[in-house]
């Protein structure tokens, strides 16, 4: 457990972007700001457990399934948690969670989805629902990552990515955009060695790496079009666009590894 307090400063200091007034609990994985200008994010060890036991739902079956992990796809994809048979590949939704909120991962877009909230994958409906009281409550691994290697390459007067999917050997993915490469080298950078997952980056932090001084400056939604556009291109190299993960104000990169050459 933390706590943090704002000593009297001018520019005061921010949790979630909300100013502290008196002494406040931080939450695991919250933003804390200083002056809007230095951003930090809070890490706690241990997994991620969830108050209560989240299930899904096939509302046409009536079967539930208990999720396997923080990630649960569903759909035609062959490597999927729960296969629709008969669809496409093109037809699959990625359910994640991150603490008490869910994101529906739609092709390459999120959208915030709640318990018992249906949706339609390949024409079946599905909700998250919870399970009673008397099953232990959801606890999942913070060591889920994709196997994939990110290498940044900085030499030279444009530096670019190099995204290899270490399970087939073939599978490569080029990104020579300035700013997909920077999102990439500026989330990859807070990875831990320890679990091959980074920390949550802030909106704030990630703007400000890529567009420097001018980040105030930048369309609020000129970040989601810059990940919106990176996960397609990830996707359509066949890698998940998944790996790069998008909640409340917050980034972070899910690999196994990350290299730099200069």
């Amino acid at each position: 457990m933390a706590w943090v307090r704002d000593l009297g400063s001018t520019n005061q200091t921010f949790l979630n972007d909300t100013p502290i007034k008196t002494a406040t609990k931080i939450e695991n994985g919250a933003v804390l700001s200083i002056a809007l200008a230095e951003t930090f994010w809070a890490r706690f060890g241990g997994s991620a457990v969830i108050d209560q036991r989240l299930a899904l739902e096939d509302l046409t079956t009536k079967v539930i399934l208990p999720f396997p992990s923080d990630h649960f796809t569903i759909g035609g994809r062959e490597d999927a948690d729960l296969p629709i048979p008969g669809a496409s590949p093109d037809m699959a939704m990625t359910l994640m969670v991150y603490g008490d909120e869910m994101v529906l991962g739609v092709d390459t877009m999120s959208i915030p989805i709640g318990v018992e909230q249906p949706f339609e994958v390949a024409g079946r409906l599905f909700q998250v629902r919870t399970i009673p009281e008397a099953h232990a409550p959801t606890e999942f691994s913070p060591f889920f990552h994709y196997p994939y290697r990110l290498t940044v390459h900085l030499s030279g007067a444009s530096p670019y990515a190099v995204m290899e999917d270490l399970r087939n050997p073939g599978r490569i993915c080029t990104i020579s955009s300035n700013n997909r490469t920077l999102l990439l080298y500026i989330l990859a950078r807070q990875r831990d060695e320890a679990n091959g997952v980074s920390s949550w980056c802030s909106v704030d932090q990630v703007s400000a790496g890529i567009w420097g001084r001018a980040w105030r400056a930048q369309n609020s939604n000129n970040l989601n079009v810059l990940v919106h556009r990176l996960r397609k291109q990830l996707k359509e190299a066949g890698f998940d666009p998944w790996c790069i993960e998008k909640r409340r104000r917050r980034l972070r990169l899910r690999i196994q590894d990350f290299n730099t050459l200069s």
